[in-house]
Formats: structure tokens, C-alpha cells, sequence
């Protein structure tokens, strides 16, 4: 009987252990910029933004969403990686907390945009929970620099 219950026993640690070993450790963070501009008649999407084709028209209601870079972080719960943006702002994405293992893995993201001309106080800041795998977009606005709205799309993937 001493001999069940070890083994059982020694059964469940490597079980935890194996788990342990499969579940997410870093975040793997794309963030998008889009351009977005005019309204009305048909929609056109860049090729390159073929996995958001369906999603940004459904979204925003623009006529044209053209690809302006990427930009892919690999960061740690609390690390930060950072992006300069097309209109002159600045990106900061921090992973939170990252819970679950393999597709069933969930990210807190804590997104903080930085205006061109303002400091920490004046900081765009929002907190998300999102799947492996899933996406979201923000909209930043008109920009006049940019010539349109600048929509980041970010992406754990």
C-alpha cells in the first residue's frame, strides 16, 4: 500500500511538473498600424492586412485600411516593449499577468499610448484580457501628420 500511495504521489508531481513546464512564460505581442481613411462606397483592404479584412470594416467605418508597419515584442510578465507610432506618439505594452498554458492561455495587456507633446500624466492608458491568438484594435484618431486614423491592431500570438 506504501508503495501505491508513492507512486501515486510521485504520478501527480511529474504531472504538475509537466504542466508547469508547458505553461506561457512570455507574451508574444504584434502590434499593427493601419490607415484608415474615407467613408462611404466600397471597402478596400491592404493584402497585407488580410487577417483583420473581415474585422476592421466591421469595426470602423472606413473606406480604405492601408498596412503601415508591424512591430513584435516577446516580453515577460512585466516588461515592457515599446513602439513609436506613425503619428508621432509613443506605444508602451506590458504583459500583466499571463494565466493557462497552450491555446489556453490568457494575457492581461496594460497598453499605455504617450501623445508626441505630453508626459505620464497626460498618457492614454487601458488594461485588456485577450486569448492566444485573438487580436483588438484601438482607434487613435484623425491625424493630420498621418493623413488619416491611425488603428493599432495588437495580437498575442
Amino acid at each position: 500500500m506504501k508503495h501505491f500511495a508513492l507512486a501515486a504521489l510521485i504520478a501527480v508531481a511529474l504531472a504538475a511538473a509537466a504542466l508547469a513546464a508547458t505553461s506561457e512564460t512570455k507574451a508574444s505581442v504584434r502590434v499593427t498600424q493601419i490607415k484608415a481613411t474615407g467613408s462611404g462606397g466600397k471597402t478596400t483592404v491592404d493584402p497585407k492586412l488580410k487577417g483583420l479584412a473581415d474585422k476592421l470594416p466591421q469595426e470602423f467605418k472606413f473606406s480604405r485600411y492601408d498596412y503601415i508597419s508591424s512591430e513584435s515584442f516577446n516580453l515577460a510578465a512585466g516588461k515592457t516593449g515599446t513602439a513609436k507610432l506613425a503619428n508621432g506618439h509613443k506605444l508602451d505594452i506590458t504583459p500583466t499577468a499571463i494565466t493557462g498554458s497552450g491555446t489556453e492561455t490568457t494575457y492581461t495587456l496594460k497598453v499605455v499610448i504617450y501623445h508626441k507633446k505630453a508626459n505620464e500624466k497626460n498618457a492614454r492608458t487601458m488594461t485588456c484580457k485577450i486569448e492566444k491568438g485573438d487580436s483588438f484594435l484601438v482607434s487613435l484618431g484623425e491625424s493630420k501628420d498621418l493623413g488619416g486614423t491611425l488603428i493599432l491592431a495588437i495580437k498575442v500570438q
